[in-house]
């Protein structure tokens, strides 16, 4: 294996704590970090952003590279922008809980508010000065954005460098069209940005990396001049994926677990779950299902605890009844603590771009899948086979209980999707394009 002196560096510039891996984007960030991380390259992370007193540990424990800028000037634009979104996302969400003795949505209003947040508020000139320092300092033969958000740190390049310098996008997500979802199920996304806008910034990169084959297709017809490559996910950089499917005879009780982050995604997906879903899994005596709900949207939920109304129709939250045999188990240390303690995995999911993380995770784990027809967007024919398929959110509890009641399909659905984890979303198939597009820079 090369030296880190005689590899050749890439400069992967993020404002996403990535090594945190407490969200879908971030794991994905993490693999790729990895995977970039060895022989012939040398990854170099530019992170502009706060920096937590447990950061430099968990980046020594996970063997990455990361030069932390940490300002406390951002632009007042972007701190009153910022302070807005964080306002307006505390309104709504006091509309979607419910105000304590009201059942009925608070008034989501924010008084003398800005605009929503936009990708020129991301601009920070001190950054700038910061990478163009970096990138003379470390001479990399490649950038690589992680989200538009970042595509304003290019402009530091010289025209020589820029010449020499491959520089890279990677979209996680068609934002635009993120937000069209966001706003049609009416939420908020965290970024404002029109399919013309984002269209020019992919332009401005001589790559762009799609999550998944149909973003791929659309990149490409909207942004003809950057190569487009496609870079799922990968399961590699997860050494411990073997849970254990229970063997044998029925058992008395199962467990069905959700596990998401605090987005308005994954709010809207389980409180759906619990409306449209759940009233018929209570019913299931043999065996009895109980629902473990894990990671930060835990959160919201106990938000709505502190309240005394706020539920059902009127808000789209479900009611207190609902939650009989529901265990809010909050963020857990590792992943497979979450995996080791359920049966079944459901995602629930009704909008959002991209490629979902945590069914992919679920694959990985052995776990048997039941997700929606949103969830498996983007996955290949032959990934969707490993888990099984909602046409509509009111066939979830069929395909629950069937599986419920069949270990044997349980034991099968777990080996699927353990094969089709390693073939479809390992370093060699996630990152083969990008590997072959980095080559000739070795």
């Amino acid at each position: 294996m090369s030296s880190s002196r005689e590899a050749r560096t890439v400069l992967m510039a993020t404002d996403v704590p990535f090594w945190n891996a407490s969200t879908g984007a971030q794991q994905r960030m993490l693999s790729m970090a990895k995977y970039l991380s060895g022989s012939p390259f040398r990854l170099v992370t530019f992170y502009v952003g706060e920096v937590g007193p447990d950061d430099p540990a968990r980046i020594a424990m996970s063997g990455l590279e990361v030069v932390f800028y940490e300002s406390a000037r951002p632009p007042a634009a972007f701190v009153a922008r910022l302070k807005w979104y964080a306002e307006a996302t505390r309104m709504q969400l006091q509309r979607l809980v419910g105000p304590a003795g009201n059942s009925q949505p608070a008034a989501a209003t924010v008084s003398d508010s800005p605009e929503p947040l936009q990708v020129a508020d991301y601009s920070w000139p001190w950054a700038i000065e910061q990478f163009r320092e970096t990138v003379r300092n470390l001479n990399p033969v490649a950038i690589i954005c992680q989200y538009v958000t970042m595509s304003y740190l290019i402009g530091a390049l010289s025209i020589p460098e820029r010449k020499k310098i491959r520089c890279i996008l990677d979209t996680h997500d068609i934002l635009h069209d993120r937000g069209i979802q966001f706003g049609s199920a009416g939420y908020m996304h965290w970024l404002e940005i029109s399919r013309e806008e984002e269209a020019g910034l992919w332009d401005r990169f001589d790559a762009v990396l799609a999550i998944q084959s149909e973003e791929a297709g659309l990149i490409h017809e909207l942004a003809p001049k950057p190569k487009v490559l496609v870079t799922p996910h990968s399961i590699d950089y997860l050494t411990d994926t073997q849970t254990t499917v229970r063997q044998g005879e029925m058992p008395d009780e199962l467990v069905i677990g959700y596990i998401g982050s605090a987005n308005y995604s994954n709010w809207h997906a389980i409180n759906r779950f619990l409306i449209e879903s759940w009233p018929e899994l209570l019913e299931q005596e043999q065996p009895r299902i109980r629902l473990l709900i894990a990671g930060k949207i835990c959160d919201w939920f106990q938000m709505r605890r502190g309240r005394s109304g706020g539920s059902g129709p009127g808000t789209g939250t479900a009611p207190a009844e609902l939650m009989q045999r529901v265990e809010l188990a909050g963020e857990m240390p590792q992943l497979k603590d979450f995996y080791q303690r359920i049966d079944i995995a459901v995602n629930p999911v009704q909008f959002g771009t991209g490629l979902k993380i945590k069914n992919v995770e679920a694959l990985a784990y052995g776990v048997p899948l039941v997700t929606t027809l949103q969830g498996v967007a983007g996955m290949s024919e032959e990934a969707r086979s490993g888990c099984v398929v909602a046409q509509e959110l009111m066939d979830m509890p069929r395909h629950l209980v069937r599986l419920a009641s069949d270990p044997q399909l349980r034991r099968q659905l777990a080996r699927r999707g353990r094969e089709v984890a390693k073939s479809e979303f390992s370093d060699e198939n996630a990152f083969s394009q990008l590997r072959e597009y980095l080559a000739p820079l070795a």
